[in-house]
């Protein structure tokens, strides 16, 4: 199949990554291509080159007379850098066009595809997503998909037609570790909905050493809330680090401390913490039930810091292999790339969608 895969344009699709949705993209598009798919990548002009890149911000078409955008983070260029995009596909020869952007636009232009078009929600239902999903909401063109059934929950008053794909990791990235040293990890982004400083504090409380890694991403919530605590002789921060340096981090530690205090719609460092063979402690939010059993992992209430102290003492009880044998069976890519593939599929025979009548209907 030739299939087009468009990313968001604010982050390149490359280590280190951003987050987990640069991970995600990245490993489906090699994936697919180690499948034997041709596979275009339309992404920020700085993502890998292991497949075939088009950078989203330049001109798709001899007929449009656009610009390279001077700031992919300006709104203006990255709608407008997306309608040329969109008006590109449609007239590409491709059998399949997946969308991983997390912009409103795509969808929207997307469902006017005459070919099988796919948007992948990997967020909640954020304003301008919801907007887009209202534009269209009694002719829906496309395809959806989600991440864990939490997520697909919070969207189904929105979208009509969908199918969970849980996301997947490469095992062989995260090696196994029977045993560990005596620290706790955290690592992600570092910013408010992540809440690393209520890790730092249960850590200091417990008396435990705690390594952190991740970017900042809210410097203000940085300077407030996470500086001062890394000051104390417990707390270790590594910067931001490479895939591979972060698993030579976490399959040694004794727990890795999830904080997320929103609806985490998956959380891929569930996965790669059971790979590793590391419990994990995290609060019970979004998916993390459908990810983690009572074998692998201590859920606690969001923002209780005393819950999550106590679970630090919890979690000396749970075996590094049940951890692992739980990664093996659920979280590997090859399950994620089959059910996309096995969608793909699906679509490519399934006749096109009878676009359905406005009955004027109150919005």
């Amino acid at each position: 199949m030739r299939i087009a895969i468009i990313a968001h344009s604010l982050y390149p699709i490359k280590e280190p990554y951003a987050g987990g949705l640069e991970m995600i993209t990245h490993l489906l598009c090699k994936a697919l291509k180690n499948r034997g798919h041709d596979i275009d990548l339309y992404a920020h002009r700085d993502s890998t080159k292991e497949v075939n890149l088009i950078p989203i911000d330049i001109d798709f078409s001899s007929s449009l007379d656009g610009k390279r955008g001077n700031d992919l983070d300006n709104d203006k260029n990255t709608y407008i850098n997306y309608t040329k995009l969109l008006f590109h596909l449609r007239e590409m020869p491709y059998d399949i066009i997946h969308n991983h952007s997390l912009h409103h636009q795509p969808i929207i232009l997307g469902n006017l595809m005459d070919k099988p078009f796919i948007t992948s929600f990997h967020t909640p239902p954020f304003p301008n997503l919801k907007m887009a999903l209202m534009a269209m909401r009694y002719n829906q063109h496309q395809q959806f998909t989600f991440v864990s059934e939490s997520l697909q929950k919070n969207w189904n008053t929105l979208v009509e037609d969908s199918e969970v794909i849980y996301n997947g990791i490469n095992l062989q990235d995260w090696p196994y570790s029977d045993s560990s040293n005596n620290y706790l990890f955290w690592y992600g982004r570092i910013c408010p909905e992540k809440a690393p400083h209520l890790a730092m504090k249960a850590a200091i409380e417990a008396d435990e050493t705690l390594y952190m890694a991740g970017p900042i991403s809210n410097q203000e919530y940085y300077d407030d809330e996470v500086e001062q605590l890394l000051q104390h002789e417990k707390i270790e921060y590594k910067g931001h680090l490479s895939q591979r340096e972060i698993s030579s981090v976490l399959r040694k530690a004794k727990a890795m401390i999830c904080t997320s205090t929103w609806e985490e719609p998956y959380g891929l460092i569930y996965s790669e913490s059971l790979a590793s063979g590391t419990p994990v402690i995290s609060h019970d939010v979004g998916a993390a039930s459908e990810i983690l059993t009572s074998q692998t992992s201590i859920l606690t209430s969001p923002g209780n810091t005393a819950e999550l102290v106590e679970a630090i003492t919890k979690s000396k009880r749970l075996k590094r292999g049940a951890c692992r044998k739980r990664a093996e069976a659920f979280c590997s890519y090859t399950i994620m790339v089959d059910g996309y593939e096995q969608l793909y599929e699906k679509l490519l025979k399934a006749p096109a969608k009878t676009k359905k009548q406005f009955k004027g209907e109150p919005i």
